[in-house]
């Protein structure tokens, strides 16, 4: 969702009074991704505008990789997990700051610039991923253990003032201003995010010596194939 009144942050990293911060925002259907070391100021902008239309779910990922050369390697935009150009307004740095200890935002603590829509799952990496492994992933659970994961927010809780972290880096976020409630707390709402398969009916038989499986799908996206798993023994109860 955007409201067309200022940038809308889904997620920003920044350490005030400078220039450091790293954010997604959304502003007038489009989206941007800004990366700011200290040395350039406010404005190291990408912008992506391709008319994010309001009302509709995307998986949005930003990747920024300073050891590369120019703007277009440096920092990258993945719509639902494909490579989207971008405008630049000025020279992405090659380098950001160290961001250890500084307040992270999942959208913003101050009006105008919170996020005015719904989120669902914010994942966090400490190094820059490729094309592959973000459409491998994006419509996937993680164990919260992967190699590289910094932080894992599902926004499952449905009530209370944290945003619990499932990664094992424990980075578990308030809600709100304080740590009770308060008039910029977020609201919690169950997802209706699509998933990439929907299932319309499912059934299993043992026959013949056989296990027989049989379903149908209602629609398919970004759908790769099936796992089936079987258990190793022949009783039931314990047949998970």
């Amino acid at each position: 969702h955007d409201d067309n009144t200022g940038y809308d942050r889904l997620f920003h990293i920044i350490d005030n009074p400078s220039t450091q911060d790293i954010s997604i925002a959304s502003y007038g259907g489009d989206l941007y991704f800004e990366v700011g070391n200290g040395l350039n100021s406010f404005g190291n902008w990408t912008s992506y505008s391709d008319s994010v239309a309001s009302g509709t779910w995307f998986h949005v990922a930003a990747v920024f990789d300073g050891t590369l050369t120019g703007n277009a390697n440096r920092a990258k935009l993945f719509v639902d997990g494909i490579h989207r150009d971008l405008n630049f307004t000025s020279t992405i740095p090659a380098a950001t700051y160290d961001f250890s200890g500084l307040t992270q935002y999942i959208s913003f603590t101050a009006n105008p610039q919170h996020f005015a829509g719904y989120m669902d799952e914010l994942r966090v990496w400490n190094y820059a991923r490729t094309q592959a492994q973000i459409n491998a992933d994006m419509n996937n659970p993680l164990a919260g253990t992967e190699p590289g994961l910094a932080g894992y927010w599902k926004f499952d809780e449905n009530t209370g003032q944290t945003a619990y972290d499932s990664s094992t880096n424990n980075y578990d976020g308030t809600l709100g201003s304080t740590g009770g409630g308060d008039s910029n707390d977020p609201d919690w709402g169950s997802s209706d995010a699509p998933l990439p398969v929907t299932l319309s009916s499912f059934t299993a038989e043992f026959s013949g010596g056989a296990s027989l499986l049989t379903w149908s799908t209602q629609s398919e996206s970004n759908n790769l194939g099936w796992n089936v798993y079987r258990s190793e023994t022949d009783e039931v109860a314990s047949g998970e």
